[in-house]
């Protein structure tokens, strides 16, 4: 059954998607920093506030996966948001996470372009990761 994207329970479905992925082991095998990922809404009728999820994701591991908490927002090293209709097309692989970035429509709102640009192939798996769940979008 599908879920809401960026709900509890999407998150959790998308953290063990991540737990079982071999190649995200592989290609994470060094990160070390949870993240957290925020959808806004690009228009009045898609979602009322911004919808987050946290990852705890660490030496290719993901620890845990939950809807992000407002300390979450606050507090983790990493950040990154777009509006709905960009990660929707990032989780249906209609556009790549790294030229979202370099177009501007996914912004890496707080950590290291530097650090994340070493992960290239593990933010790739994290997508694909996503793109496994059945996923509602608001419309």
């Amino acid at each position: 059954m599908a879920e809401p994207v960026f709900n509890d329970k999407w998150a959790q479905s998308w953290g063990k998607e991540i737990s079982n992925s071999e190649d995200y082991r592989h290609q994470a095998a060094e990160w070390q920093w949870p993240i957290t990922f925020v959808m806004r809404p690009s228009s009045q009728n898609e979602i009322p506030g911004n919808r987050s999820v946290f990852l705890d994701l660490y030496h290719g591991e993901c620890r845990e996966a939950r809807e992000a908490s407002e300390r979450d927002v606050a507090e983790a090293p990493f950040l990154i948001a777009a509006d709905v209709p960009t990660w929707k097309q990032i989780f249906t692989r209609e556009l790549d996470p790294l030229m979202a970035l370099m177009q501007g429509k996914l912004r890496l709102e707080r950590g290291s372009m530097g650090t994340l640009a070493q992960y290239v192939g593990a933010a790739k798996e994290l997508v694909n990761c996503a793109a496994r769940i059945e996923t509602l979008f608001p419309d």
